[in-house]
């Protein structure tokens, strides 16, 4: 992820309150600190397995500019909660979610967040590495969507993750081109699909082979014409995929 798709925040008492709240992507400290709060958040954000990087006195002077006591984080936008606090609130609610597996293209995110946010989801899993951060673009893109949905960094190796869902009761639903059953076929079926959770991968990795291996269905969509191309947009995709499940099987 480029520095550059982030937002930065200085000092110590920001990042922080930016650990608590979850969206903090990576942190710089001086080089040789002696700052006791400083080293209590090096401990905290290794913990979490947020980046820390050091670097010398001179790379700071660049931010000279402002109050950054020899640290600086980078943040993503949005409303990030932990994954705790996640499992809590669905194992109540058991709501249906969606996992964007590796979805690195801002344009896409944004769309696809826009498409959660319009048909009802208020949770978005997103992997720890490998996704597009929650940025400016992506706002614009989702048309503000992004900041009335709740994000969740998943850490935890994904077969630990999916039969924490799993255990709650949801159905795990992959997207995929080489899927084995075609969305029509599953809504047809007398079975009841939620809670689940959609999962869609990116355009060049597509879902990974973990989730597919532990999938209760790996679904597809009908090309009229796939001889010529061969396969939805992920926006696209997902957007087919999510209406349908959520209003033609409800």
């Amino acid at each position: 992820m480029d520095n550059n798709s982030l937002e930065i925040i200085y000092g110590i008492n920001p990042i922080i309150s930016s650990l608590n709240e979850g969206n903090l992507y990576k942190i710089i400290v001086v080089k040789d600190t002696k700052n006791p709060k400083i080293w209590d958040i090096i401990k905290k954000a290794k913990k979490k397995k947020i980046k820390v990087l050091f670097k010398e006195k001179s790379f700071f002077r660049q931010y000279r500019d402002y109050s950054h006591q020899g640290i600086i984080g980078f943040i993503q936008l949005g409303n990030f909660i932990n994954y705790e606090e996640f499992l809590n609130i669905i194992s109540k609610t058991k709501e249906d979610i969606v996992f964007f597996d590796s979805i690195t293209d801002t344009g896409n995110m944004g769309a696809m967040i826009r498409t959660s946010f319009l048909l009802g989801i208020k949770y978005i899993l997103l992997p720890l590495k490998n996704t597009a951060p929650i940025n400016e673009t992506v706002l614009k893109t989702s048309t503000g969507a992004a900041l009335k949905v709740n994000f969740i960094t998943v850490k935890k190796e994904y077969n630990s993750f999916i039969s924490d869902l799993k255990a709650i009761g949801y159905n795990i639903i992959s997207l995929e081109a080489s899927g084995n059953i075609f969305i029509e076929e599953l809504i047809k079926k007398d079975i009841t699909l939620s809670p689940f959770l959609l999962v869609i991968g990116g355009e060049d990795r597509g879902v990974h082979r973990k989730i597919l291996k532990s999938s209760d269905y790996i679904l597809k969509l009908n090309m009229k014409n796939s001889q010529d191309i061969n396969s939805y947009n992920a926006s696209v995709a997902f957007g087919i995929s999510l209406y349908l499940l959520k209003n033609l099987k409800q």
